[in-house]
Parts: C-alpha cells; structure tokens; sequence
C-alpha cells in the first residue's frame, strides 16, 4: 500500500465519525473499494516484473563508423530485464519471444546513413538515410523480430556502406520491447 493510500485508510473513520451513520457506510465502502484497488495495482505491479524493455540515445555524434561495426548508443533511458550493454550497443534477449524493435538516426546535410538491424549477424530491417539540398534528415524504421534468448540484436551501417554521420544529443535512439 503507498503511503497515501495508508492515509486515507486510517483517516476515512476518523471523517466519518463526523458524518453521522451515512458517513461510517459511506467509508466502509470506500475502504473495500481501496482496497480492492490496492489489490489490483499489486497484481499488475508484479506483472511488470515480467517486462523487457530498453531505450538507449547517442550522446555524442558518430562519424565514419565502420561497415560491420555495432552503433553504440550509450545513453540507457530505460533497460528493464537487463538485455541491452550500453558500452557495445548490443541488446541481448533475455528471454525468447516476439519483440518490436526501432531506431531513428538523425543525419546533417549532404551526408548518409544507411542502417540496418541486425539478430545474430543476419540483417532483419534496413534504414536508408540520405540527407541532400543543405537539410538536415531523420529516418526512424520498426519492425518485429522472434527472438529466442540469448540472441544478440544491434544496428550497424548497411551491408557495403559506412555510417557517414549520426546526430548525438538524444537525437538517434534505439529501442526494443517484448510483446
């Protein structure tokens, strides 16, 4: 029970016994319905513990990444289950099942950078990013993957290219999640 929900179950009597009879059936009935709202809240409370989640931004810029190599983004907003090492940038899946997976790479002007996402070495999604005529451009690509666990997941520049150059400051992310 949170701290005000505790309050308000010691203090609804108290109340009460100002309201007349009305008001002590008025509280009781409040107190079951707390209490049944607790209840539910700690049922789904331990559900979540269940989760897989990450979400990781680049803090820095990236440049000339080389082709094969794993995008790190180091910056973990959210990494529940554990899956996702921010110093490789490689999400490994704690557990099997099917999981969406996203990432947006911000790329200066006349550059590119084209993206793939990789399970275990094999490309599962591709992002072609090519900013021209002096704008800066975003490309954001999802997508949906089985994995069994222990599998490894990552973006890396597309087969043949390097990365040229992705944004930092939060404006490139990576994120997975297990339906």
């Amino acid at each position: 029970m949170t701290m005000l929900q505790t309050v308000v179950f010691f203090l609804l009597p108290v109340f009460g016994s100002l309201c007349g009879d009305n008001g002590n059936q008025r509280i009781i009935e409040l107190q079951s319905q707390l209490r049944l709202i607790s209840d539910s809240l700690g049922s789904l409370m331990s559900q979540c513990g269940n989760v897989i989640a990450f979400h990781a931004t680049l803090s820095n810029e990236v440049a000339n990444l080389p082709e094969k190599s794993p995008l790190v983004f180091d910056t973990v907003k959210i990494n529940m289950g554990g899956g996702y090492n921010s110093t490789s940038g490689i999400f490994i899946a704690p557990v099997g099942g099917v999981y969406v997976c996203d990432w947006t790479i911000l790329t200066k002007a006349n550059v590119y950078f084209h993206s793939e996402l990789v399970v275990n070495g094999l490309r599962m999604a591709a992002n072609n990013l090519h900013a021209s005529n002096l704008k800066h451009r975003q490309a954001t690509t999802m997508t949906i993957v089985k994995l069994d666990a222990g599998d490894l997941v990552w973006i890396q520049p597309y087969q043949g290219y390097k990365g040229t150059y992705a944004y930092g400051s939060e404006w490139s992310k990576f994120s997975c999640f297990k339906l």
